[in-house]
């Protein structure tokens, strides 16, 4: 969809050249990523690995949800990240 040379936002931008395009933001992470230092590269491997440890085990993510609600943290839901 979002191709160069021949994707439909391609040819839309080709009848409107002022357009602007955009990746989600899964995508746009992703490509913000690439260009990180191999630290921060580093660190951004283990909140994934966490994050997927958590949610990949169902009593994990219950015992965190807990842990934030006795944090009062609002946001307790997370996603995992692909």
């Amino acid at each position: 969809m979002m191709g160069k040379n021949n994707g439909f936002l391609k040819r839309l931008k080709n009848n409107q050249p002022s357009m602007l395009t955009v990746h989600c933001v899964i995508h746009r992470e992703n490509l913000a990523s690439r260009n990180l230092s191999p630290e921060l590269q580093e660190i951004l491997h283990a909140v994934i690995s966490c994050v997927n440890a958590i949610k990949a085990n169902p009593k994990a993510g219950r015992l965190f949800q807990k842990y934030c609600k006795v944090l009062e943290k609002q946001h307790v839901n997370l996603i995992f990240h692909t």
